[in-house]
C-alpha cells in the first residue's frame, strides 16, 4: 500500500513545477495582449489615413468634372478641402465667392491632424490652387503616418 502511494505523488507536479508553468503562461499571455494593443494602434492610424486619402481623392475627382451641387447658377471654382485637429470638412466652391459644405468628416477616436487650414482642387486640372503641395500628419497613440497632396493634386 505505501508503495502505490509513492508512486500516486512522485507522478504528480510539485508546487514549484506549477508555479513556473502558470508564470510562464502569464508572462506570454502578457505579451501578446500587448503585441495585440499595438497592431490595433497601427490599424487605426492606417484606416484613417486610408480614408483621408479617398476623400480627397474624390474631392480632386468632383472639381476635375466640374461637379456642381450647390453652384447651379454660377460657374464652379473647384473643390475646397478645411481642415481641423478633428477632421475636415468638403466644400464646393463657387465664382462668385461663396461656398457650401458637401461633407463632413471626423478622424476616428483618439486620432488628430497637425494641418490646420484649407486648400482647394481646381476645376478640370485637379491642381492645387495655391500651386504648393500640402502634408497633413496624421497621429494615433505616439504614431504618426504622413498623406501628401502635391501641387498637381496628386494624393500620396
Amino acid at each position: 500500500m505505501v508503495e502505490s502511494q509513492e508512486k500516486l505523488f512522485s507522478a504528480g507536479l510539485t508546487l514549484i513545477e506549477l508555479l513556473v508553468t502558470a508564470t510562464i503562461l502569464i508572462l506570454l499571455t502578457g505579451g501578446a495582449l500587448a503585441a495585440y494593443r499595438s497592431y490595433n494602434d497601427r490599424q487605426v492610424l492606417l484606416a484613417a489615413v486610408k480614408e483621408t486619402k479617398n476623400n480627397l481623392a474624390m474631392a480632386r475627382n468632383w472639381a476635375m468634372t466640374v461637379r456642381k451641387v450647390y453652384c447651379s447658377a454660377q460657374t464652379a471654382a473647384g473643390y475646397e478641402v478645411d481642415f481641423t485637429s478633428s477632421g475636415y470638412k468638403i466644400k464646393e466652391k463657387c465664382s462668385n465667392g461663396s461656398s457650401s459644405e458637401v461633407q463632413s468628416f471626423s478622424f476616428p477616436g483618439g486620432v488628430t491632424g497637425d494641418y490646420m487650414g484649407s486648400f482647394t482642387f481646381k476645376p478640370l486640372t485637379g491642381e492645387l490652387e495655391s500651386g504648393s503641395g500640402v502634408e497633413i500628419n496624421l497621429s494615433y497613440k505616439g504614431r504618426t503616418q504622413t498623406v501628401t497632396v502635391k501641387a498637381s493634386g496628386l494624393i500620396e
